[in-house]
């Protein structure tokens, strides 16, 4: 196999990288693979998984080329600097992927129009978290998710409390224990619902002080609990914590920070297509952040 050459290269995939770095295939899905390294995991997939802090990105041709040869169990070099030889990834520097949110602090929390966002979340979501949130009756007949929609709805009763109550490192300890780890997949539900929850914390910390101060209960409490969640979350979760999210995510709050409606409208859903309903929990905790930060807003806390 050739060098394959990188097009893009997360921030966090750029740091656990030395100068060069031989890890250990974990998992083989169509459009990705994970691998470990002694610093971490990388996510290394085709360009349609789009940019994240630990992905590597490679072009269709090179990706196909790499899915088609190489198995869990195997090992795939990571080098950062030109060289030659079996399955190896070449990072470039240039290509460094490092977004994180920077609003400014008048960014128009109040004038911001969610419904229009609640309305493409029920139009285009899908997912027991989905159901959880409307609170009706089961959508479905499969007992696990019955289970994800009952904890779920109530970790989403607890996040739906009012910022100004004085006990909110309570809500902020039953939320995660409610969460995290709820519900199947690489990013279990209530791992991408929390981390759509703090992403709205970031956003509204740049004008709010109490929710820079949820922020940080929310953040201590899901890191101290990573036990609960996988290999894989877990590494997604920290980076989210540092400000660091996926693209659509991402590009969703650059949005709504620049107050571009139609953006705002195109990334949305951009963000529910993505995964079997990872897309769909992560917008649901982010509108639920949103939500409470025009309550406390408007209540002149």
């Amino acid at each position: 196999m050739d060098v394959l050459e990188a097009l893009s290269v997360g921030i966090g995939a750029w740091r656990t990288i030395e100068k060069q770095t031989s890890t250990e295939v974990i998992s083989i899905f169509k459009s990705s693979l994970y691998c470990r390294a002694p610093a971490g995991l990388i996510c290394v997939g085709s360009q349609s998984i789009g940019h994240g802090p630990i992905n590597v990105l490679l072009s269709e041709h090179e990706w196909n080329s790499l899915y088609n040869r190489i198995f869990a169990g195997e090992h795939l070099v990571f080098t950062k600097v030109p060289t030659s030889g079996i399955n190896k990834v070449l990072l470039m520097r240039r290509c460094i992927y490092a977004a994180r949110i920077d609003p400014p602090r008048d960014f128009g929390l109040k004038s911001l129009c969610l419904d229009s966002l609640w309305s493409h979340l029920f139009t285009y979501g899908k997912g027991p978290m989905l159901c959880a949130l409307n609170g009706g009756a089961p959508c479905t007949s499969d007992p696990f998710d019955k289970v994800v929609m009952q904890r779920g709805k109530q970790g989403i009763d607890l996040l739906r409390i009012n910022w100004n109550r004085n006990e909110w490192q309570f809500i902020a300890d039953e939320a995660v224990k409610n969460l995290l780890g709820l519900g199947p997949g690489l990013t279990p539900s209530g791992d991408d619902l929390l981390v759509g929850y703090m992403s709205g914390l970031d956003l509204i910390s740049a004008i709010s002080s109490r929710a820079w101060e949820i922020k940080k209960m929310m953040q201590s409490k899901v890191l101290s609990s990573l036990a609960r969640t996988n290999e894989i979350s877990q590494t997604h979760i920290r980076w989210a914590c540092r400000g660091y999210y996926m693209e659509p995510l991402t590009a969703l709050l650059k949005a709504i920070a620049e107050g571009e409606p139609e953006a705002v409208g195109v990334s949305m859903k951009k963000l529910l297509a993505r995964g079997a309903s990872s897309g769909t929990d992560t917008a649901i905790g982010l509108l639920l952040a949103l939500e409470n930060g025009k309550e406390m807003l408007s209540s002149g806390y």
